[in-house]
């Protein structure tokens, strides 16, 4: 059964009430797809903080807004909203929100081919959040900070980011996380020519993923699909299905330790 509309309560004000509980349910429509309506509330619910003068409500739902626009690659629309939570989280000293609007700004930069400035957002939200001893907001970063690198041809910079987000990702007990991590190791080790260990986590990813019954984000979803594609073009199928087999039968702790270089 549908729920109440909040988004059409009268003639009798803006409340309070009434903005978290259309932030809510942008939250909610959001998670199913429905941007437009999700759109809707958020626009709404950001228009009553905003002439209610609270600043806590704007800073809490102008960046779902703007990762709303973020889903459907709007980013000139999702900029401006990412530019203005960082002034207001910078000036009341929401620090952990100002770590956040870096990390969405740098990825805008680097969908707009601004690798400079992306690298320097991501660098300065990496720093706040060691700051913070925010241990998954770290491996974010390191993460994010590994792909600009991958892309610009670093490939051994990337490495050495992409491992330390890995090393990271099992001391917090992040699984899916460690299959993010993973992503970026296969796409350096495919650049290198490692098209076997490559074949092998991805092999391994393959069953984590089945395992714990999630998905990875799209954008991680398409680099390892175009990996795949890479490693068995050029691979025969016999190579290719016992480097995969090899890494479906390692454990969690294997992998990880195949990821960061160790012998096994």
């Amino acid at each position: 059964m549908a729920g109440p509309d909040v988004r059409a309560t009268g003639n009798d004000g803006p409340t309070l009430l009434r903005a978290e509980a259309l932030n809510g349910l942008g939250g909610l429509v959001w998670d199913q797809g429905d941007y437009a309506t999700a759109r809707g509330c958020y626009e709404e619910s950001l228009a009553i903080y905003r002439q209610l003068g609270n600043d806590e409500g704007v800073i809490r739902v102008q960046p779902n807004l703007a990762g709303v626009f973020m889903d459907q690659e709007e980013y000139a629309a999702a900029r401006p909203l990412y530019e203005q939570s960082l002034v207001m989280a910078r000036q009341l000293g929401y620090w952990r929100e100002t770590a956040t609007a870096l990390n969405n700004l740098g990825l805008i930069a680097k969908n707009q081919g601004d690798y400079a400035a992306a690298h320097a957002f991501h660098e300065e939200s990496l720093a706040l959040k060691r700051e913070l001893k925010d241990q998954r907001g770290i491996a974010t970063s390191l993460n994010n900070l590994g792909e600009l690198a991958r892309l610009q041809g670093d490939d051994e910079a990337a490495q050495a980011l992409f491992r330390e987000n890995l090393a990271l990702k099992q001391e917090i007990s992040d699984k899916r996380g460690i299959a993010i991590g993973l992503t970026g190791l296969v796409s350096v080790a495919v650049a290198q020519g490692q098209l076997i260990p490559a074949a092998r986590l991805l092999g391994f990813m393959d069953s984590l993923l089945l395992t714990l019954g999630v998905s990875l984000a799209p954008v991680n979803d398409e680099i390892r699909a175009q990996d795949t594609a890479t490693i068995r073009a050029q691979l025969d199928e016999m190579t290719f299905a016992t480097a995969w087999a090899e890494g479906q039968a390692m454990t969690l702790e294997q992998a990880v330790a195949y990821g960061l270089g160790k012998a096994l």
